[in-house]
């Protein structure tokens, strides 16, 4: 895996935060090997959690097994578009610009209907709705995969040297005055 490469597309040309990516990778992958972390959550939702509207769904009692890419290596972006501040920013979230991303979420749908199959699931497991058994995993990913909610380190807690902008005491690099507090600062989970 070509880390270097990876960060230097993600940092929009800021050598800091280059290097500060490529830190947050290796921390990363790091922990994963160690089995320190997992890339994947896999959640149990009582009821249905997917794509299709209440009224086109099948009017039964869902449980939904939920892959959620718990630490993806992808970076999104997201640029200022206008001077007038009530004008919405440009928004990129780059799902799976990363290629190990897309390969661990699909594996990671891949084992949850592993475990459906296997007791003492298997005796109350009824059938998949989504993707489908015959479904390409693959493609459906791709087209319906969606953020989970946990908006994190758009401001990272990180050494300026890094790429970061936030210092520990929660300070913003290069303002007087200013201090950022929530989840903003936090670089990955």
């Amino acid at each position: 895996m070509n880390l270097p490469h990876y960060s230097k597309v993600f940092s929009n040309g800021n050598e800091q935060l280059q290097k500060g990516i490529e830190t947050q990778h290796k921390l990363l992958l790091d922990l994963w090997e160690q089995d320190r972390a997992a890339p994947v959550e896999i959640n149990v939702e009582p009821g249905y959690s997917g794509p299709t509207p209440f009224t086109q769904r099948p009017k039964v009692k869902f449980t939904s097994l939920n892959a959620v890419l718990f630490g993806p290596l992808s970076r999104g972006r997201t640029h200022i578009t206008s001077t007038d501040p009530f004008q919405s920013p440009a928004v990129d979230p780059a799902y799976y610009a990363h290629p190990l991303d897309f390969e661990t979420h699909v594996r990671g749908i891949k084992l949850s209907r592993r475990i459906l199959r296997t007791p003492p699931l298997d005796t109350i497991y009824e059938g998949e709705y989504e993707p489908g058994n015959s479904t390409n995993v693959e493609g459906w990913t791709r087209e319906f995969a969606a953020s989970d909610n946990h908006v994190i380190g758009s401001l990272a807690m990180m050494p300026k040297e890094l790429g970061g902008v936030v210092d520990t005491r929660m300070r913003m690099y290069g303002v007087e005055n200013v201090r950022v507090v929530g989840a903003l600062v936090v670089t990955f989970l």
